[in-house]
């Protein structure tokens, strides 16, 4: 029973990790493209360091 659960939180902190990157590299993406995207980045990166 708890290396089911412990296999269960494995894929969800792996699910969570992709879905972090894949919303990273599409906010890299759109901070280059939107003129206001630098804005946006440089947000998020303060909210990523706090």
């Amino acid at each position: 029973m708890t290396t089911l659960s412990r296999d269960t939180v494995g894929d969800f902190s792996k699910l969570t990790d992709e879905i972090t990157h894949f919303l990273l590299f599409w906010l890299l993406l759109l901070g280059c493209l939107h003129p206001a995207g630098s804005l946006v980045w440089f947000a998020v990166c303060v909210c990523v360091s706090l």
